[in-house]
């Protein structure tokens, strides 16, 4: 069974995404020319990719969504090859746009660390990661992949058991397109020193997203009344996000396009939905690459090894 999520190798050793980049535009990714005030939302597919991307831009705009537009952000950096418009209408400009987004941008993307522009590191800009319990990310990320399938490609992918084992087997063994997600997790952690860097739970943000909220608005330096902080939790709640996200496609359709269905993009975030989808088999075969891949690391994930 083919991987479903179809990856090419950069650099002998990197997986991006085979569908919507390539090693061409990686490379130009790399060394794209990097403001002093560029922000970076680092993080590994379905741990809260355009939740993040929204507060930052809403904390730039005190709160005021109203100010946002669309065409300046949701900024998917590795994103070039979009076929869909109706991706398109969803993830915002490409690389090739985000030359021309006003100061400070907000750039997110789903690499490592290793594949950040190297003008970043030189100028140390913000870097904000943001960390999901690993097995629901996978379940998150096999529902999204279903869906995205038939909304996007028009192909149905039905869900059945064998696709969900092939599906955990493929990001165990590191076969999907953003690669494995301790490599990805543990190469941003190194840098938890370095003071332009950020860790951010997604479970925190579920619990308490005014407080998180405070701590990126404190860390890129834009410090928010109560007022403004009011406002930035209010328009990053799932129900205006999801309008949001509806609104902005609609309005970016390109002619004789039907509208469909964002839902899949702006997900509730459930947790621990992993106990509903992982057989007993599966838990301790993770338990145990759990344990194997984060030997020599301290990070606290949010995951309890059972």
């Amino acid at each position: 069974m083919e991987t479903l999520t179809p990856f090419l190798v950069y650099k002998g050793r990197y997986h991006v995404p085979a569908e919507f980049t390539t090693k061409e535009f990686i490379e130009e990714f790399e060394n794209m020319e990097v403001r002093n005030d560029d922000i970076f939302v680092a993080i590994y597919p379905k741990s809260g990719t355009h939740w993040m991307q929204e507060i930052v831009h809403l904390i730039i705009a005190d709160g005021h969504s109203e100010k946002l537009d669309v065409t300046h952000r949701r900024i998917v950096a590795e994103l070039a090859d979009v076929k869909s418009p109706e991706m398109t209408a969803t993830v915002g400009p490409t690389l090739r746009n985000i030359k021309d987004s006003p100061s400070p941008r907000v750039i997110t993307t789903h690499l490592p660390c290793e594949l950040l522009p190297k003008q970043s590191r030189e100028k140390k800009n913000k870097v904000i990661y943001v960390l999901r319990h690993p097995t629901d990310v996978y379940v998150s990320y096999y529902n999204f992949v279903l869906q995205y399938s038939e909304m996007i490609r028009g192909t149905p992918i039905p869900h059945t058991q064998e696709m969900f084992d092939a599906f955990f087997d493929d990001l165990i063994g590191g076969r999907a397109e953003y690669g494995d997600w301790f490599d990805n997790v543990i190469g941003y952690y190194e840098h938890r020193h370095d003071d332009n860097f950020l860790f951010v739970h997604f479970e925190s943000m579920k619990s308490d997203l005014e407080k998180v909220v405070r701590k990126v608005s404190s860390f890129i330096g834009r410090e928010l009344d109560n007022t403004a902080v009011k406002r930035v939790v209010e328009s990053a709640s799932i129900q205006v996000m999801r309008a949001s996200f509806q609104k902005d496609h609609e309005q970016n359709l390109t002619e004789g396009k039907e509208a469909v269905d964002l839902n899949i993009f702006v997900k509730s975030g459930k947790l621990n939905q992993w106990k509903y989808s992982f057989s007993s088999e599966q838990n301790e075969r993770f338990d145990n690459f759990y344990r194997e891949k984060m030997m020599n690391c301290d990070l606290t994930t949010r995951y309890v090894v059972s």
